[in-house]
This record gives structure tokens, C-alpha cells and sequence, in this order.
């Protein structure tokens, strides 16, 4: 220790510098500690404070602030935060999941769904009387145009052979007659041969026959013998071509273009224009196969249908004959919706075969329609058409290739002048095609309209199950909610006492000081802090404590 008069070293126990006589001091750092008795607290000072030693009763070390109570102190008011900001995410979370928005604007559009149903059915009548309407209008135009079409064949055309009376001439030929003639005989045979037909139709027929024997389809198909079996299910009136056309189909060749406007004769042709098969009948027919293919009730099934229906739709088989709808029409169903492959109900290939037999016959070498292919559609007769490929020659062409054979038959025409105008029916023919395609559209469109109306109007009990269980679901989450809200003010109102008791306790314990170096003196006791800039104060008084 320095005299801080002269400067001169003095021993730990020197009271007075023996050079100068200065009484020896200690100058404590510019901040420490000082409390006049044992009672008070020390007070923070600022600046430095010097004693004597002499007056020096006492030194020590005061223990203060731990960094264990210091970390304790920091963890304790993190912790309540972390719960209460944790237990503010599960309330925000709960009431993002909770918000019934979502549910209300699904219960509005469900609430539209099911006015909309409840206003549908005057418009589904009325949408089914525009179909009614187009499908006669349809059928109406469609046997104009068979006319106009026949009328315009029965005309001479561009070849300029013969006048218009000299076709009857022509095909009214023995040559002609006969090929006719094999022609429907081939055909009559492969409708009796065709075991595609008998799985469907003949299965109908004779199931309907056997459950009412007053049954119209004795009268109205014709072509079966209602007591028959095997081969004797067919009526004698079309066991050869030349009776069942004297008898039954009187048509010649001409004729028969007239009613067919084509030479092509497919199987279901053989049913609605050789046969006159009623729709009702074709159309229950098909539904039946649709349904399972076996009349039998016990094995045939018909969603939504009752004992009282099946009976009903055996006992009157002609309840429909005078509707413009087929019978699947009437449950909201379609034919493209039957899940039925259109072209295994006939076996085709022979139908076209006699077709080919005839036209290599009357037309070698000229044009020919390929084979047919059945579509579904609802304004035909069995709900499906045929789509062909290709054309066939005209009359013309025909007595063209007929007159190359046989010149000696016919009188020196040929340098007269041909007619170079149209057929008097195009202008007839196009109007009819050109209105037939806009109604197709117009109904099409209506099916389209029709069948989604049926189809909300199916759903209606699942709309309102749906709706009773949004409804529920939002009761329920509104309940969440509120006991979500509950639980987060009770969180609230414990947590955030508890958190501002642990910040303020945080705070005094950082503005309590750290380990101090006491000193007593007579005055009362001074103490500074513990760390590097004041060991070598404390290094001055370690002589005094030691003594």
C-alpha cells in the first residue's frame, strides 16, 4: 500500500505514513454501497468514498445475486408467456375451424338445391310435354320425308332412259320379282334363325301371352303363333316370301323404296316396317332386357318397382301403346343410360348378307351401304337406329345396269333430251332435314334439361339428410367454441398475474447486486462489487484482515 501523500510504501498495520505522517487512507471505486446501521439496506452511490484505515473495524464478502436464481427468475416469466401464447393459438386455431361461415354458405346453396326441387316439378311437366311435342313432330317429319324421298326416286332421273312410267315396267320384270322375292325370303329366314331377337323379344312375347291370354300381343305382333313352340312359334303367314307377300307385305321392289327409301332391310326394319311391331311392344321388350332379361318377376328387377308394379305391367302390356314416351322414360332413365349394347339384339350379319345377296343380284358392281350399327336414341322405336355408311345407287342407276343387259327390251330413247333440272323434291327434302336437325337439337337439349331436373330431384333426400347434418355439425362447433372461449379466458386469468408477478420479481432480482466486499467502519459499513477493477482494492485490505 502507497501513501497517497508521498507516495511511500507503507506496511499493512501503518496508520501513518512514518515519511510525511499522513494519516493512511482507502479510496473505494466511483460506485459502491453504504448503509449507516445493520438495519437499513445498502444504498447505491455513486462517486468515490474515502475512510481511514484506522477507523476500519471490519472487512468480508456479502454473497448476493446467484446466476441459478437469475436463470430461474428469466425462465419462470418465459414460461408463462410460451403458455399463454400457446393456449391463444389453440383458441385462434378453434375458432378458425369453428367459423360457420363455410357452413352457412353450404347450407344457402343446399337451401337454393331444395327450392329449386320443390319448384321443378311444374317445370319437369312441362319439359316433358315440349319432348311429347317434338318426338310427334319428329315422327311426323320423318315419315314426310320417307315420302318425299320415294316420291323423288319414282321420278326419272339424270340418266334419261325411261319416262317416269316405265319404272313400274322395269322392276315389275319377272327378273326383278323373283330377286325381290329371295330377298325377303333370306330375310324371313334369318328373323327366324336370329336367336338374338329370341332372347329378348320372343322371351317378352310369349312370357306376356302366357300371363294374359286376352293379351293385345296376340293381335298386335302377328308374326308369332301364340300356341306354338320351336319351330312353329312362327305364324304360317310368314313361312315363305311368296305368301307373306301376297298375304301380308304386298310391296314390290318399287313399293318397298317407297316405305323403306332404301334396299337395305336391317332386323330391326323386319320388326317396325315388314312386321308392324308396336312401339309398345319393342320398347317394353328392350326394358325388359335391360332389366335382367328374364320376364319372370322373382328374377327381373326394377329399382323402385312393387309387387302391384310388376303385376300391372303384365297384366296391361299395352299400357303404353298410346304415350309418346317409352316406359324407362316414364323413371327417369334414358336409352343411353340402359347399359345396353344396341348391337347384340339382332344378329346382323345376316340381314346384311341377304342385303348383299340382292344387291350383287339387281346392281353388280354399283354401290353398296355397309352393315349396320344400332344407336341408342329414345325417338325411335325400342329406344336405338341404325347408322349406315356409304350409299346405294338410285333407280336410275339400277335400270341403267338392267338396260346395258338387256337392250332388245327396250325402245330407242336414248338420244332424247334428259332433263337437267333437280327432282321437283330437294326443296321439299332439304326444309324437312334442316327442320328435323333443329328439333333433334332443340330436344336434345330438353333430354338435357329433363334428365338433370329427375336427377335433383332424386337427390332431394340426400340433400336434406345433408343439410340436417351441416345444420347439427355447426350447432356443435358453436358449442366448441364458446367452451374454447371459456378456456382461454380462464387461461387468461390465471396465467397473466402470474406472468407480471414473475416479471417484476425478474426485475428486482436484476437490480439486486451480485457478491459484495463489505467494510465497516465507525461510521457505519461501506461494501462495493466483486470483479476485476476492484481485486486490487480488495488485495489492500487482505494485511488488515489478517491481523
Amino acid at each position: 500500500m502507497l501513501c497517497r501523500s508521498c507516495g511511500n510504501e507503507l506496511n499493512g498495520d501503518a496508520c501513518f505514513c512514518p515519511q510525511c505522517g499522513a494519516p493512511a487512507e482507502f479510496v473505494t471505486p466511483d460506485k459502491y454501497y453504504m448503509r449507516s446501521n445493520e438495519e437499513d439496506n445498502f444504498q447505491k452511490k455513486k462517486g468515490s468514498y474515502t475512510l481511514l484505515r484506522r477507523t476500519i473495524r471490519e472487512t468480508g464478502v456479502l454473497p448476493g445475486r446467484s446466476g441459478l436464481s437469475v436463470l430461474a427468475s428469466v425462465l419462470l416469466p418465459l414460461t408463462l408467456a410460451a403458455g399463454f401464447l400457446i393456449s391463444g393459438w389453440f383458441f385462434l386455431k378453434t375458432n378458425r375451424a369453428c367459423q360457420t361461415p363455410r357452413w352457412e354458405e353450404q347450407l344457402s346453396v343446399l337451401d337454393e338445391s331444395l327450392t329449386q326441387i320443390k319448384d321443378s316439378h311444374d317445370t319437369l311437366s312441362e319439359l316433358k310435354s315440349q319432348i311429347t311435342a317434338a318426338n310427334h313432330e319428329i315422327r311426323q317429319l320423318q315419315d314426310s320425308l320417307r315420302e318425299y324421298r320415294a316420291l323423288q326416286d319414282a321420278e326419272p332421273q339424270d340418266s334419261g332412259l325411261l319416262p317416269k312410267d316405265s319404272y313400274e315396267a322395269i322392276f315389275s320384270e319377272e327378273f326383278f320379282v323373283q330377286a325381290y322375292q329371295q330377298y325377303i325370303a333370306e330375310l324371313l329366314q334369318a328373323f327366324m334363325q336370329d336367336t338374338l331377337v329370341d332372347e329378348w323379344f320372343y322371351t317378352y312375347y310369349s312370357y306376356a301371352v302366357r300371363q294374359n291370354a286376352e293379351s293385345p300381343l296376340t293381335d298386335d305382333v302377328w308374326i308369332y303363333d301364340p300356341h306354338g313352340s320351336g319351330s312353329e312359334k312362327f305364324s304360317p303367314a310368314i313361312q315363305h316370301a311368296s305368301l307373306f307377300c301376297a298375304g301380308f307385305y304386298t310391296s314390290d321392289l318399287l313399293e318397298h323404296l317407297t316405305l323403306n327409301e332404301r334396299l337395305y332391310v336391317t332386323g330391326s326394319d323386319m320388326l317396325s316396317m315388314l312386321f308392324y311391331v308396336p312401339g309398345y311392344a319393342l320398347d317394353n321388350a328392350v326394358f325388359v332386357k335391360f332389366c335382367g332379361g328374364n320376364p319372370d318377376p322373382e328374377k327381373m328387377l326394377v329399382p323402385g318397382w312393387t309387387a302391384a308394379d310388376y303385376r300391372n305391367f303384365w297384366e296391361t302390356p299395352d299400357s303404353l301403346s298410346d304415350s309418346d314416351q317409352a316406359i324407362w322414360e316414364g323413371f327417369g332413365l334414358s336409352a343411353e343410360e340402359l347399359g345396353i349394347d344396341w348391337n347384340s339384339l339382332f344378329d346382323e350379319q345376316a340381314y346384311y348378307d341377304a342385303y348383299l345377296n340382292f344387291m350383287n343380284a339387281v346392281a353388280p358392281g354399283l354401290e353398296r351401304l355397309g352393315m349396320a350399327e344400332y344407336l341408342a336414341d329414345d325417338t325411335y322405336y325400342g329406344g336405338f337406329r341404325c347408322s349406315f355408311t356409304g350409299s346405294e345407287p338410285s333407280l336410275s342407276d339400277i335400270a341403267a345396269v338392267y338396260e346395258a343387259a338387256h337392250p332388245e327390251r327396250f325402245e330407242t330413247g336414248a338420244d332424247e333430251e334428259k332433263p337437267d333440272s333437280d327432282p321437283a323434291y330437294n326443296q321439299q327434302i332439304n326444309d324437312a332435314e334442316k327442320r328435323l336437325a333443329e328439333l333433334n337439337e332443340t330436344k336434345a337439349a330438353l333430354l338435357q334439361e329433363r334428365y338433370a331436373l329427375e336427377h335433383l330431384q332424386r337427390s332431394e333426400a340426400s340433400y336434406r339428410d345433408y343439410r340436417r347434418t351441416l345444420l347439427l355439425q355447426s350447432i356443435h362447433h358453436a358449442k366448441l367454441l364458446k367452451q374454447s372461449m371459456y378456456l382461454f379466458g380462464f387461461f387468461c386469468c390465471l396465467l397473466l398475474p402470474a406472468f407480471l408477478w414473475a416479471l417484476l420479481r425478474l426485475l428486482r432480482i436484476l437490480k439486486k447486486p451480485g457478491d459484495l466486499f463489505f467494510i465497516k467502519f465507525e461510521e457505519g459499513e461501506i461494501a462495493f462489487p466483486i470483479n476485476r477493477k476492484t481485486q486490487h482494492l480488495i488485495l489492500e485490505l487482505q494485511p488488515l484482515e489478517e491481523s
